[in-house]
């Protein structure tokens, strides 16, 4: 019975707990849609991540660009440094490039050091240009360019900017890059890896 038209306690308390359920039930719901659909997204996720042909979006794609022209500009660095090194070695040897203080042509006048670092110079220069031997030409350059810089460089002064010893450093450190990066994709290196690889490939393609 109702007073005035008012419900009852009993009929209040009967609606409020239906609202609460419909509310607890409204919430469960979401919940499992939010862990549904957290699931699927980390189920793309590692498969994305494992090297399945999933489609990425353009900005998670840019590692690919990089990672692509890496071995290109490794080569390029390789060329430009060979080529920079190989004058040295030219300008000793045979006074190429025209230096402001000639030396005898062939080296015969340098002292045994030099002589054997512008045939270094030369012959290393050279290597690098072709991408050939490129590990263990840039071990021996590196190492190269340490003994130059402690013996000649480095009584002057401890600082390389004073004892104008920064291209040896640079260089000894290139030169170390290289001789564990490789010579990149335009070497010589790099065909003969190829050329192994399908040499290798071909019985199993012809059974």
């Amino acid at each position: 019975m109702t007073v005035d038209g008012a419900p009852t306690l009993w009929q209040t308390r009967r609606s409020q707990s239906a609202a609460t359920a419909l509310d607890t039930t409204l919430t469960e719901r979401r919940y499992r849609v939010f862990v549904s659909l957290g699931s699927v997204a980390w189920q793309r996720f590692c498969l994305t991540g494992a090297g399945h042909s999933e489609t990425l979006p353009p900005m998670a794609d840019s590692s690919s660009f990089f990672q692509r022209w890496e071995p290109i500009f490794l080569s390029i660095l390789r060329i430009v440094i060979g080529l920079l090194f190989l004058e040295h070695g030219t300008q000793k040897l045979f006074h190429f490039p025209p230096s402001d203080h000639p030396m005898p042509a062939g080296g015969g006048g340098l002292p045994p050091l030099m002589l054997m670092g512008a045939w270094l110079e030369f012959g290393g220069g050279l290597l690098l240009v072709l991408g050939l031997f490129t590990r263990l030409v840039g071990f021996i350059l590196a190492g190269e360019m340490a003994v130059a810089y402690f013996m000649v460089h480095a009584p002057g002064s401890l600082f390389p900017i004073k004892n104008r010893g920064e291209l040896a450093v640079a260089l000894c450190f290139v030169f170390l890059y290289m001789a564990v990066a490789g010579g990149g994709s335009w070497s010589i290196d790099s065909l003969w890896r190829r050329g192994g690889t399908n040499n290798l490939e071909r019985p199993s393609a012809t059974k």
